[in-house]
């Protein structure tokens, strides 16, 4: 196990291996170590990459999109397609399998800054910018959708949108106290 014996029983986490490749992008190999171990056990986010109260945040994920984006959270549910299926897809990567690597990193960076908040912003936006093409999809074109890289987004459009997807820090406090 790669923390042993801090953590016995934790084993693989999915995605860690693309966070380490982001911290390595700054830092050196010991100190993209400690970051990581800081991330999964001391961090509130820590908890979801070890995949506890995950239902929490994409509840809370599904009340904020309905929200802000109403018209797509609703054809997300006539399609049956929920939070669950891409959210920690995007949150476990930090979006680097999404996005292209300059974009990903600002995201990790903000990230790092504002906390997990930005990571709702940044899926909003994203879905923002998505919207049309989700509105007139069906649910396996809508999925792969959801599932596939955005590299051709512009980068200046994407970081538009998320500057325009205000979410409540209260609110979200609220969902990371029973973290």
């Amino acid at each position: 196990h790669l923390f042993y014996p801090k953590n016995q029983g934790l084993g693989y986490i999915k995605g860690t291996s693309l966070i380490v490749a982001m911290f390595l992008l700054y830092m050196d190999d010991f100190d993209s170590f400690n970051s990581l171990e800081y991330l999964i056990h001391n961090h509130t986010f820590g908890s979801f990459l070890k995949g506890n109260n995950t239902q929490r945040r994409f509840d809370f994920f599904s009340e904020v999109l309905n929200d802000r984006l109403p018209l797509v959270s609703q054809h997300l549910k006539i399609l049956g397609i929920f939070p669950e299926i891409y959210l920690k897809h995007w949150f476990q990567t930090f979006f680097t399998q999404s996005l292209s690597l300059e974009s990903a990193t600002r995201v990790f960076d903000n990230f790092l800054l504002d906390g997990e908040i930005f990571l709702y912003r940044c899926s909003l936006g994203l879905l923002n910018l998505l919207s049309a093409k989700i509105q007139n999809s069906d649910q396996n074109n809508c999925q792969l959708l959801l599932m596939s890289t955005f590299h051709e987004f512009d980068e200046t459009a994407l970081f538009s949108s998320i500057a325009s997807m205000k979410i409540s820090k209260t609110k979200m406090n609220k969902v990371l106290k029973f973290v």
